[in-house]
């Protein structure tokens, strides 16, 4: 990059870095972001406050989440919740119980 000469006076330009997802949140479209979360509530059967409580985002913000794309309350699902409900969920999974019949039971509230 050649750096550009103004009355005598150098003037560096910036070459804008390009954006790397960091986590997986960040790599997800929005439409992805929003699948995944419809998902996983269903899977484990979570509330919005539930889903409050694990993310840290307020019940208006989930609520917002999940109302129709046309309404002036809806909001994007952030990659933080995305990346949060992941920890938590790889951390229910690694301390899930075991019943007498073997069998493992996850629960992502546990992990709040």
């Amino acid at each position: 990059m050649e750096p550009l000469v103004f009355g005598g006076a150098i003037k560096v330009t910036k070459v804008p870095k390009q954006h790397h997802p960091r986590t997986v949140g960040e790599s997800m479209t929005a439409d992805d972001r929003m699948a995944y979360i419809r998902k996983l509530a269903k899977s484990h059967l979570l509330s919005h406050k539930d889903l409050a409580l694990l993310t840290g985002y307020s019940r208006h913000s989930v609520s917002g989440w999940f109302t129709d794309c046309d309404s002036h309350r809806h909001r994007d699902v952030p990659a933080r919740a995305i990346d949060l409900l992941r920890l938590r969920l790889a951390s229910a999974e690694v301390n899930g119980t075991t019943s007498t019949g073997g069998e493992r039971h996850v629960s992502l509230l546990s992990t709040v």
